[in-house]
């Protein structure tokens, strides 16, 4: 009966000496080989990881709005190293070459709202190429993917408007372009007949579609407005404390 008498210290243990480790500070923890301060991965919008596993913490770099840094607490979501793993095998809507784009293009939010709907709009054009292709399980495979991708760049390209719109970016000029591209996108994916290999990931794109259109139609609305009654903010990155 001896080993009963160890059953008080762990119910002790447990119930005053484990809480103390929420106490403990954020310490830097390491994924993909390199180093990340505590706190920084807080700053990201994105919950989809556009890369590979290798290349994680350069495109969460490149595809977080700009101002991200150590400690920052902007965004709507986060990264944990928890959801890198998870979403180490998901596609890549992406390419290296598209990331390394966004990443030049830095501090400039209408430059960044740009490419992103430059990207989005290739993604729109190779479902437009293969909607009349003849049918097949490779041509629905393709198009589910297609969609897929599209999908998560829509819901990315989202939360970064929400980010630029509460820093007060001025973004009307790249707004109006979106707005107009979000009408042809969901043009392209009401065109697409219906499969049963592809319609679950056509009604959410569409769905995406129509909540990023509304999105970017009412930030141009409301940005016209503030602009308007804020003369001395107009075409600045972000709003500088006063």
């Amino acid at each position: 009966m001896r080993p009963l008498r160890s059953i008080p210290c762990v119910f002790f243990f447990l119930l005053f000496a484990v809480p103390l480790f929420a106490l403990l500070p954020a310490v830097p923890f390491q994924v993909a080989g390199k180093i990340i301060p505590a706190g920084v991965l807080e700053c990201f919008v994105t919950g989809h990881d556009f890369s590979r596993a290798a290349n994680a913490i350069e495109s969460m770099w490149a595809l977080a709005p700009a101002g991200c840094s150590s400690g920052s607490r902007h965004g709507k979501g986060a990264f944990s190293a928890a959801s890198l793993a998870a979403q180490k095998d998901k596609p890549e809507p992406l390419t290296e070459a598209q990331i390394e784009e966004i990443r030049e293009a830095g501090i400039e939010p209408n430059e960044r709202v740009s490419l992103y709907t430059k990207f989005t709009g290739e993604h729109a054009d190779t479902i437009k190429s293969l909607t009349n292709r003849a049918t097949s399980i490779a041509r629905a495979k393709r198009i589910d993917e297609e969609l897929q991708d599209l999908t998560a760049l829509m819901d990315e390209f989202g939360s970064n408007l929400d980010v630029f719109s509460e820093r007060h970016a001025d973004i009307r000029k790249s707004l109006k372009l979106l707005t107009e591209a979000t009408d042809r996108w969901l043009g392209i994916l009401r065109a697409l007949p219906g499969e049963p290999g592809f319609d679950l990931a056509r009604k959410e794109a569409i769905e995406s579609g129509e909540d990023l259109a509304d999105q970017a139609k009412r930030l141009l609305t409301e940005q016209t407005e503030y602009f308007n009654l804020h003369k001395d903010e107009q075409n600045q990155d972000r709003a500088e404390p006063k």
